[in-house]
């Protein structure tokens, strides 16, 4: 099922038309209006709220009652700028977004400076920032305002949340699986918790249990795009590109005008050799708000066809829209090493170490960073140092992450080592690393002759 809302303003009074909608069918199960003073939106939306399950005939237990009225404040404006924050942290990908809503959170923070649930929102904004624009002192004030959200009033799903989404972050996986259980247990039907909840299971390498939860989220709220697209993230790092290709397809119907779905589609039909799809969907993607993702996963599309001069101009269009993002750096060096600019290269895959080294340092125990770490220093012809954090991202991986298997391989096929690098190919290619990446990787070429090569590329993948 899903909910239409239409609210009006007229003087000194709210009204809210709300219609239930079968999702398949998109026929109308029932509606009503509802009109309260606007000075009053407590009254307000207990009363939409006891209207829609009504008409749903559906009975709250005790517990889900107090949770369903409870504000967290005695103060209607303080409640309201609450509200409207809430609401910008629906679209967290648009950085106006999370502006407005450090914004309004900070206003409703005006009007009753003991609002824990605004101190909680606060803290999602924060992260959400440091997630956009990988400037570490948005983590550290995610983090003090999480924790001090709980240290407040630790019987609200949303701290436990807020600070479920920083330990994530920083690698502290079964601390944040204990606070988003917390948060389940106090609103079992918080899609939030529980997908954060997945998002953990996952970092703990327990892929069953992660993709079982994402979906308890979606059956939870089945139109919000949000859940299907972190469940297609989990099934890209599982190499299951199909699936994942499925879940952003979902997020692209549930929400036409998302760039960030048209991004991850894109970035998937890639891993799936499609290119020209890819090429497509990016710029439908770029069409709709140009992006950093965007652009770099466009620049993607046309290295892995060869063409190194458009890929590092898209790269570079990346850059320039966020050039904090140490990916970005990264393929705009191999674009660069590949289309011959060497000096340039170099200069590019030193800024990515630079860029990367600092994320790890929000988490350790991100075995992405530390692998795309040793690629890099491999292409510097860092042998130390490129090893040290290859061991590091295997052991982290627990050699499970075929993306990790897959830059095993590239680095030591950099350093000569053929045999190894055909063993790693091997693994990645167990593990669900998709073929085509590996016979359009330039870096590989050297390999094509190599009758152990062909094998491994050829043959279906056994998981």
């Amino acid at each position: 099922m899903g909910l239409k809302l239409n609210v009006e303003r007229s003087g000194a009074l709210v009204r809210v038309n709300y219609a239930v909608v079968d999702a398949k069918s998109h026929r109308q199960l029932s509606g009503d209006t509802i009109t309260a003073p606007a000075s009053d939106p407590f009254s307000l939306e207990d009363k939409v709220a006891e209207s829609i399950l009504k008409s749903l005939e559906i009975e709250l237990q005790p517990l889900e009652a107090e949770i369903l009225t409870a504000h967290g404040t005695t103060q209607p404006s303080a409640y309201d700028y609450y509200l409207q924050g809430r609401g910008y942290l629906h679209e967290p990908q648009k950085r106006e977004n999370l502006d407005s809503a450090i914004t309004v959170f900070g206003h409703a923070l005006e009007q009753d400076p003991n609002y824990s649930l605004a101190i909680a929102g606060l803290g999602e904004a924060y992260w959400r920032h440091y997630e956009l624009d990988k400037e570490n002192h948005w983590a550290s004030q995610a983090r003090t305002s999480c924790e001090k959200a709980i240290s407040m009033d630790s019987n609200k799903a949303e701290s436990h949340t807020c600070l479920g989404m920083v330990y994530t972050g920083t690698g502290k996986y079964d601390d944040a699986a204990n606070e988003y259980r917390r948060a389940v247990e106090i609103e079992p039907t918080n899609d939030d918790a529980i997908r954060g909840l997945a998002s953990a299971y996952a970092k703990l390498g327990k892929a069953d249990e992660a993709e079982k939860t994402f979906q308890v989220a979606i059956a939870v709220r089945p139109q919000y795009w949000r859940n299907y697209n972190s469940l297609g993230a989990l099934y890209i790092t599982e190499a299951r590109y199909e699936d994942a290709a499925k879940m952003f397809a979902q997020v692209v119907s549930l929400s036409p005008d998302s760039f960030r779905g048209y991004s991850n589609l894109g970035a998937t039909y890639v891993r799936l050799g499609r290119y020209q799809d890819a090429v497509n969907t990016l710029r439908n993607s770029i069409k709709i708000r140009p992006t950093e993702d965007a652009f770099s996963n466009l620049g993607t599309a046309f290295y892995s066809l060869r063409q190194f001069e458009n890929a590092a101009q898209n790269y570079a269009e990346a850059a320039k829209l966020n050039d904090q993002v140490y990916v970005v750096w990264g393929n705009l060096a191999d674009a660069y090493y590949y289309s011959g600019k060497r000096g340039d290269a170099a200069l590019a895959y030193q800024k990515a170490v630079l860029l990367a080294s600092d994320r790890l340092r929000v988490n350790p125990r991100d075995a992405s960073i530390l692998s795309d770490i040793s690629g890099y220093n491999a292409m510097l012809g860092r042998r130390r140092e490129s090893f040290d954090c290859l061991n590091k991202a295997l052991q982290l991986s627990e050699e499970k992450d075929p993306d990790v298997l897959f830059e095993a391989a590239m680095i030591h096929n950099q350093f000569g080592e053929t045999s190894a690098a055909l063993e790693w190919l091997r693994k990645a290619r167990r593990a669900g690393f998709s073929p085509t990446t590996m016979l359009d990787a330039p870096a590989l070429d050297n390999l094509h002759g190599n009758p152990d090569f062909q094998a491994i590329v050829q043959r279906s993948s056994n998981r």
